[in-house]
């Protein structure tokens, strides 16, 4: 039984946890950004530390704009791989899946949404296939009446805080993952408070998958603890943890890159240049009134309010006296600086869907990015880990396997049809070189036809409807 939880990191973990941490402050935006001040945006003259260098290094801080590349494109990307639903077919054991995979009413194609986008963002995430815990027997009532059915649930990179693998024969297998969590716990009816606890999925010394949870204090010294024992549907124990790591690269335990990290750190630099750009405009941005006099004090006398400046303001100077407004000439290197980041974040946002062989042909490009881009290969991955999921939710409700189908869409961009296109694809038809069926399918992958749109709806459309030229 572990007592604290101070050292269980992993060292991968703590190497990557700032760079997660970064990404998740960038893809908040500016409320993100700015709230870790100086983190970000360092003070021009951090030995000064006066109360007037703080409220200055306010005033720069809040004059910065944070352009919000980073999240655009993730989100961008995201969209793109989603434009289209993703092809599920569950069976009918776990049809439930389709509307509450996670118990928490997310079905499983917009927890896939989420996968994808966590994965782009840090190169990692995780999926545990669990089952509630519960005593005695379970019929096929209590399951309904109790909604004891299995589910699966998403940890960010975050939250995976330590993992041991070992190897059996050929092949390395977990040993033991810790994940971190945080539940809301019951205080009255109106007030609730967030305990953190600690998940320990172990393979124990007789080869049988086991589970502790303990839920720590601030010190994360331990306060409870429960030990579970999960079994498949027909009471026998699990030789293997059901939990599979999705990544940017492959699925296996080692941490991948996070695809956007880059991206980030110049979308931090761009937020830097501009709170130069913006604290130099401030300075020398507006004109000063310089006045060249003979006597000042007669100046003084004769404008008791001081030098006014506009249009509906009148002063007084002497015959040989003369005023002048003299404007900084512009500083263009923080905008130019701005400029060389923007050119920068739109390349490595291009980067992750621009296939790594390069085609002659534009639409040979487009077809094939989706399988050799960085977003391709996390589609894949993706497609791997919940096919792996769906296998051990049947393992849990009904211990039999049964095919299924999951595949998130990779063709990333519209293919445009031209009208020209559109009558050579006509006369091939003509020609029998391809059927109808075959132009309906280009057309749903142009957009032009709704996914949705199957070939028997538009056949049964087409018969039920009067003839050409008749209203």
């Amino acid at each position: 039984m572990i007592e604290n939880f101070k050292n269980v990191r992993h060292k991968e973990y703590a190497e990557y946890l700032p760079i997660w941490e970064q990404i998740d402050d960038v893809l908040a935006g500016e409320r993100g950004v700015k709230a870790k001040g100086s983190l970000y945006l360092p003070k021009p003259n951090p030995n000064d530390l006066s109360e007037a260098n703080d409220i200055r290094y306010k005033q720069y801080a809040k004059r910065a704009l944070f352009f919000n590349a980073t999240g655009r494109t993730v989100a961008a990307l995201v969209g793109a791989v989603f434009r289209k639903k993703p092809f599920i077919e569950l069976p009918d054991s776990i049809a439930y899946a389709y509307d509450n995979v996670d118990g928490n009413g997310v079905g499983i194609a917009q927890q896939s949404q989420s996968v994808v986008k966590n994965v782009l963002a840090k190169g990692r995430t995780g999926l545990l296939v669990d089952f509630p815990a519960v005593d005695g027997d379970i019929t096929v009532e209590r399951a309904r009446n109790e909604n004891l059915q299995p589910y699966c649930i998403q940890y960010d990179a975050k939250n995976i805080v330590n993992w041991i693998t070992e190897r059996r024969g050929a092949v390395t297998v977990l040993k033991t993952i810790v994940l971190m969590e945080e539940i809301e716990q019951f205080l009255d009816v109106l007030q609730t408070e967030t305990i953190q606890q600690y998940r320990v999925l172990f393979i124990d010394d007789d080869g049988y998958y086991s589970q502790y949870v303990y839920q720590v204090d601030d010190q994360l010294d331990v306060m409870n603890a429960q030990v579970i024992e999960p079994r498949d549907a027909n009471g026998n124990r699990l030789t293997f943890i059901p939990f599979v790591f999705v990544g940017s690269e492959n699925n296996d335990y080692t941490i991948d890159e996070s695809p956007v990290y880059d991206l980030s750190n110049v979308n931090l630099s761009h937020y830097r240049n501009s709170a130069d750009n913006e604290e130099s405009s401030f300075i020398v941005g507006q004109p000063s009134l310089f006045l060249y006099v003979s006597n000042g004090a007669a100046v003084k006398e004769q404008n008791p309010d001081g030098i006014k400046v506009g249009s509906r303001a009148a002063n007084m100077l002497g015959a040989d006296d003369r005023a002048e407004l003299l404007q900084a000439d512009a500083n263009n290197l923080p905008r130019e600086n701005m400029r060389d980041k923007e050119t920068m974040m739109v390349m490595l946002g291009a980067r992750l869907v621009t296939p790594t062989q390069q085609e002659t042909a534009e639409a040979a490009r487009i077809k094939r990015s989706g399988d050799h881009s960085i977003l391709g290969i996390i589609v894949k991955n993706v497609d791997s880990a919940y096919k792996q999921v769906i296998e051990w939710m049947q393992l849990f409700q009904s211990g039999v396997y049964e095919e299924c189908v999951f595949q998130v869409n990779n063709d990333f961009f519209f293919e445009k049809m031209t009208p020209q296109d559109r009558q050579a694809w006509l006369m091939d038809i003509q020609q029998g070189v391809v059927s109808v069926n075959d132009y309906r399918r280009a057309l749903r992958e142009g957009g032009l036809l709704a996914d949705e749109r199957t070939d028997d709806m538009i056949e049964d459309e087409l018969n039920d409807q009067p003839p050409a030229g008749v209203i």
